[in-house]
């Protein structure tokens, strides 16, 4: 097995994303930095969070903000997080095909 982002033939890699794809972590967390898909299949390796067109930015509170952080953290498969303009937020798994 070897990491694909360095290429170094190793027995060891860390960190395994939804997809499958496995990583050195460090090299991964490098990547991770810009961007939010894998390296490899470009699937998403974490929530993508969509606010509505009409979100107010007096919606963004610590209170919501902490709200949000809870559901992107209980969110254990590539998926949308949609924040609706009445603060409302809602889950859709992300599909491929």
């Amino acid at each position: 097995m070897s990491c694909s982002i360095c290429l170094d033939e190793t027995t060891k890699c860390e960190r395994t994303l939804y997809c499958g794809h496995q990583f050195h972590d460090q090299c991964i967390e490098k990547w991770l930095e810009d961007h939010n898909t894998c390296p490899n299949c470009r699937e998403l390796t974490h929530p993508l969070v969509i606010f509505e067109e009409d979100c107010k930015r007096e919606l963004i509170t610590q209170d919501f903000v902490s709200q949000l952080l809870l559901v992107m953290m209980a969110t254990t498969e590539p998926s949308k997080i949609i924040v609706k303009s009445n603060g409302s937020i809602s889950v859709k798994p992300q599909s491929y095909c």
